[in-house]
């Protein structure tokens, strides 16, 4: 096997991506004596790692695409753009479900690998898990604003953060009535729908982000590694569940961390073989936790004072939604309104990373792909607006800005724009025109 350190073109890249990517086979080495430790049973697989706008580098990949360079080391090297990556997910190259994780932001290495380690969980329960049970991210953008809700939401955070940090099975089995009771008034609150879709994400992403947590617990050797351990599991961790956050800010990310709790919930009271128990059941993680401690309704304490968090903050997101939208639309630029004479296809939606203003009116941060045919847009860096029809797939128009009218063409019946992070090629025609706002009528 070639040193990926003797290869020329591994010499021309920015020590940056030399730093990131010169990890991949040290990581991957750790995580094949640390995973039957982590998850015993989880398989591995290939990893890609990008910098946006620039390299792509796959790992342990058994078909990489004709354009990549071999660097040694079972290290190859291509573009990002050619692969489209975008973001810490997983995806489909070359026929190979693989993780993914972008490097361009600051986050520290050993973080980051973490992360990666995260996606290669996803890819292990899409590939593997007898029961895998997707979340509808479109809930997330109608998910009710309740000040009950939200205040006893806060209840449950803290109730999982005590846990997830005791060990006594007394107490552990008070909390876990307190935390069902909970859950069951929810229920009553905010309907069957959306505390199934919680619990589906914290099935999927809480075991991942389990893996993730112990992955930095598990590589404590040397004395950087336990003080970033111990900052970690703070900051990057059990901190979401001190945190106040109400409405639907953040609620997916929160979900990611109540279902670590769960997790760790299992691991620190010694439920044997619990990992592979809940891979292969029917059940979703926080209905697997009740079957191993058997709970019962109790009587939730008055919470009075989450209560008054809940009224007055959730009042300020509602009108910051407001704020935020009247800013987007006050923005320097031209404005540019695109409707659809017919429904488009949603290609590609990034929703941890939208803001509702309201239940039809989105705010993308991120990513954005459309088509319909040979028609397409892809934005990659946010700064859009959409409107939907009943859910975030069924998008209606779409308003964003201009630095300059050259960026928008019009050539033969179809509509382009070509910038970085921006493409838009549609049929379609500008159907109204001024100094500030152009609209469009597409296909």
């Amino acid at each position: 096997m070639v040193n990926i350190e003797s290869n020329e073109v591994w010499h021309n890249l920015h020590p940056y991506d030399r730093l990131y990517a010169g990890g991949l086979n040290t990581f991957y080495t750790e995580v094949e004596n640390l995973v039957h430790i982590i998850w015993p049973g989880m398989k591995l697989c290939p990893v890609c790692i990008f910098r946006q706008g620039g390299p792509a580098f796959l790992h342990k990949h058994p078909f990489p695409p004709k354009s990549f360079i071999h660097l040694g080391d079972d290290v190859w090297m291509g573009e990002q753009a050619e692969l489209q990556l975008f973001g810490a997910t997983q995806a489909d190259i070359n026929g190979t479900l693989t993780a993914i994780n972008y490097y361009d932001r600051c986050y520290l290495a050993e973080l980051f690998y973490a992360e990666l380690f995260h996606e290669m969980h996803h890819v292990y329960q899409r590939n593997y898990m007898t029961s895998f049970k997707s979340d509808d991210p479109a809930l997330v953008v109608t998910y009710p604003e309740d000040v009950e809700n939200d205040a006893l939401k806060l209840f449950e955070n803290r109730l999982l953060l005590q846990m997830a940090r005791n060990q006594d099975p007394q107490l552990t089995g008070e909390m876990l009535d307190l935390l069902f009771s909970c859950r069951e008034k929810r229920k009553g609150i905010i309907g069957n729908e959306y505390m199934e879709m919680e619990k589906r994400v914290e099935s999927i992403e809480g075991p991942a982000t389990y893996c993730q947590y112990q992955y930095l617990q598990s590589r404590q050797e040397k004395t950087w590694d336990k003080a970033l351990f111990a900052v970690s599991r703070e900051k990057e961790f059990f901190s979401k569940l001190s945190q106040l956050s109400f409405g639907r800010r953040n609620l997916r990310q929160r979900l990611l961390i109540t279902g670590l709790a769960q997790c760790l919930i299992l691991a620190n009271n010694d439920i044997p073989n619990w990992e592979q128990e809940f891979f292969h059941s029917d059940l979703l993680l926080s209905d697997f936790l009740f079957t191993r401690f058997p709970v019962k309704q109790v009587t939730i304490p008055d919470i009075d004072n989450l209560r008054a968090y809940s009224s007055y903050h959730l009042k300020n997101e509602q009108e910051e939604h407001q704020r935020c939208l009247q800013v987007f639309r006050n923005q320097n630029g031209i404005c540019v309104e695109m409707t659809f004479k017919e429904m488009p296809e949603c290609r590609g939606i990034d929703p941890m990373n939208i803001e509702s203003v309201d239940e039809n009116t989105l705010m993308h941060n991120t990513m954005l792909k459309l088509g319909k045919d040979g028609n397409y847009l892809s934005f990659l860096t946010g700064g859009v607006i959409s409107e939907i029809v009943d859910n975030l797939w069924q998008v209606s128009s779409v308003t964003f800005f201009l630095q300059s009218r050259e960026h928008l063409q019009t050539e033969n019946g179809t509509v382009t724009v070509s910038l970085d992070g921006r493409q838009l090629s549609w049929r379609g025609e500008i159907v109204n025109e001024s100094e500030l706002i152009i609209s469009l009528e597409l296909e």
